[in-house]
């Protein structure tokens, strides 16, 4: 059991590290990919921009649902820990962007319509809002339940949230992949088999920490460990050359989940 204790800890070490480490850089990426062009476009008189409208935006759609469901993680957590209090702010923090770009997708494509009924700022801003309100619900839950003073792995509130959202977001690109040139084939390989066999993988290589943990809770564990390397990816789109499209993207994934499983197997003495 003592043994079991650290690969627990270890886990909640690396999940922090990475998910800190990940926010900074989507930051980064930001600052560097949209930012600065937005910028530079606010002084070339063909190209007038409303650079601060677009800051604005940016920062509630992009940054807003991170920071907030951090905060709230973090604040509804008991526990004297400051560990655990900062595993659950990630842990909110993971849920938050899925969540969010699921909504933020259909703002942007399948239900276009819905920005010629609603106002500018509302129609930008409601998929981070509802993201925030789901958030606070599950905290709110959380900090009411007798088990606050244990991580949100165990939270049922918690792990359908997680669940749905990579879900959701995964049904997105399925339905956005029939109005590309994507076969069905590249479709059920691309967002339904490589994600199954990656949440598998990560499932048994966190054993070690999970062993003595409900089944839902062990596939928590998995997921999470599989959205930090899809988060990973995205954040690549937008600092590799290219964009999204080529492999590079998905190497970058790949090598950080693997370092992630690696990491959080690793026990200290």
């Amino acid at each position: 059991m003592k043994k079991h204790n650290k690969h627990i800890e270890a886990f909640k070490r690396t999940t922090i590290i990475f998910g800190y480490g990940l926010f900074a850089v989507q930051v980064l990426s930001l600052f560097i990919s949209r930012i600065v062009p937005w910028v530079s476009s606010a002084f070339d008189s063909e190209r007038q921009l409303d650079v601060p409208v677009l800051l604005i935006l940016l920062v509630t759609g992009v940054i807003l649902p991170p920071v907030v469901s951090y905060i709230m993680g973090y604040r509804a957590t008991n526990s004297i820990l400051i560990s655990e209090r900062r595993f659950n702010g990630v842990l909110l923090g993971i849920a938050s962007y899925w969540i969010s770009q699921f909504f933020g997708g259909i703002n942007s494509g399948l239900i276009a319509g819905i920005r010629d009924v609603l106002p500018e700022s509302l129609a930008a801003g409601w998929p981070s809002l509802l993201t925030i309100a789901l958030m606070a619900a599950v905290a709110l839950h959380y900090s009411k339940s007798k088990n606050s003073q244990s991580s949100l792995l165990e939270n049922r509130p918690y792990q359908i949230a997680l669940f749905a959202g990579l879900l959701a977001i995964l049904s997105f690109f399925i339905v956005r992949s029939y109005y590309s040139d994507f076969t069905l084939l590249m479709t059920c390989v691309a967002f339904i088999l490589i994600p199954s066999i990656l949440i598998l993988l990560s499932y048994k290589a966190l054993l070690p920490a999970s062993r003595f943990s409900a089944p839902t809770t062990r596939l928590t564990m998995a997921v999470i460990a599989v959205g930090i390397g899809f988060i990973s990816s995205a954040v690549a789109a937008q600092l590799l050359p290219g964009g999204t499209s080529g492999y590079p993207i998905l190497v970058m994934g790949g090598i950080v989940l693997a370092a992630y499983l690696l990491l959080a197997r690793r026990t200290t003495k």
